[in-house]
């Protein structure tokens, strides 16, 4: 807890409550899930927009979210 900042976003329909310290940021809301990513993934659709291109490119090398 000494050694990090923890930053929070806003999600729609959730409120954070935590014991630790969070800085929260303002950031255009969007509804991306896990559900949403596995679903996506399953039927073949690209996510490349809803995350970052490094954690795209994790995802597909480890094959997360695929069955």
């Amino acid at each position: 807890m000494n050694l990090v900042q923890f930053v929070g976003v806003n999600r729609p329909k959730y409120d954070l409550q935590t014991p630790y310290p969070v800085l929260n940021v303002e950031v255009p809301e969007m509804s991306v899930s896990s559900s949403l990513l596995r679903e996506r993934v399953a039927q073949k659709k690209p996510i490349d927009y809803l995350l970052p291109k490094e954690v795209v490119s994790y995802v597909k090398e480890h094959q997360l979210y695929e069955t």
